[in-house]
């Protein structure tokens, strides 16, 4: 079986059972599926989705469909897990490469104490074990808020080998008092990761930033522009073991996306897109279709790119994707359409 290996990789190694050449083999393999994958990536894929109260609510009407009667039957685990697989099987098929999550929860009683990003991760593993035994997929959470004994927030999930990860939050406006009946405000959270590129030869560095924004207005212009910060790298980052800025990657690409909350054409939009072009980057734009809902028929969800370099090209197509009611939004879909580049 080595030498049939050897045959393949092109090495001129006969059957042995000494361990030094087993091992150059082993190391020739790894390197060869390396190159393969570096020259297979010709794209990149960002995926968001708000997962609809950690999946509590799709687990909720699954349930219900067991029941042949109107008496409401108990919430199992694996009508649970049954959203999480879908939301797996969602990611393997649109061929996504970072997926932005919304609406995430580790540790909650409600979903049984689970963790969607760890459960989703798992079953894409399995899937690239027999497709790319050396990819694996790698999860990040940012709490935005406790809910009960456990965790609410953001997540990213991604193929690609992180750098960098840093975790912000975004507080509802301070100045701002709550009034009787009013809209419910939350406290909210930004996470952002950092990936190396290599297109056309040229090295790069992309960021990627998932958040979700608050209901009330007044919370969502004052997390808008603590999103400024956190791109001008002004802001504190919850992380304590790293001294670098977000904007010393001047030249980086950056993708922000994520649950907005906040309809496309409106005022707010105006506003939103307005403050982000006001940062130290002035090049962002919205890659997301337009008139078309992500929540019933509105457009709340967003990818917006800054480029300065032009890195990622002209050569982009966005997508809403069906959710199939696991979620209550649609997911969005961007891929980038590049000739020959390599994820580092």
């Amino acid at each position: 079986m080595i030498a049939d290996l050897a045959y393949f990789l092109g090495l001129n190694i006969l059957p042995t059972k000494d361990n030094k050449n087993a091992k150059l083999l082993e190391k020739t393999k790894l390197k060869k599926e390396k190159l393969i994958m570096s020259v297979s990536f010709d794209k990149l894929t960002i995926l968001s989705l708000n997962i609809w109260n950690g999946g509590s609510n799709k687990s909720q009407l699954i349930a219900a469909s067991h029941s042949k009667s109107n008496k409401e039957v108990a919430v199992q685990p694996q009508d649970l897990e049954q959203v999480f697989k879908y939301i797996a099987e969602l990611i393997y098929w649109k061929e996504a490469d970072v997926v932005a999550l919304q609406e995430v929860d580790k540790a909650c009683k409600r979903t049984f104490t689970t963790y969607a990003p760890q459960r989703i991760a798992a079953y894409l593993n399995k899937r690239l074990q027999y497709n790319h035994p050396s990819q694996r997929w790698s999860h990040y959470f940012v709490q935005a808020r406790k809910n009960g004994s456990g965790s609410f927030g953001n997540a990213i999930l991604t193929k690609l080998k992180v750098k960098r990860i840093r975790r912000y939050s975004l507080e509802k406006d301070p100045s701002v008092e709550r009034k009787n009946h009013e809209i419910n405000r939350e406290e909210r959270a930004a996470i952002c990761i950092r990936v190396s590129l290599n297109v056309k030869g040229k090295a790069t560095g992309l960021w990627v930033i998932n958040t979700h924004l608050g209901l009330a207005k007044y919370d969502q212009s004052h997390q808008i522009n603590n999103l400024v910060k956190i791109i001008n790298g002004e802001a504190q980052y919850l992380e304590k073991n790293s001294r670098k800025s977000i904007f010393s990657d001047a030249d980086a690409a950056m993708i922000i996306c994520g649950d907005f909350n906040i309809e496309d054409g409106t005022e707010q939009y105006a506003e939103l897109l307005n403050t982000l072009n006001n940062s130290k980057r002035t090049d962002f734009r919205d890659l997301g279709p337009r008139k078309l809902g992500t929540f019933q028929d509105k457009k709340i969800d967003y990818v917006f790119c800054s480029d300065p370099k032009g890195y990622l090209g002209h050569h982009i197509k966005a997508r809403v994707i069906s959710s199939e009611g696991y979620s209550d939004h649609q997911a969005l879909k961007i891929t980038f359409s590049f000739k020959n580049p390599i994820a580092n």
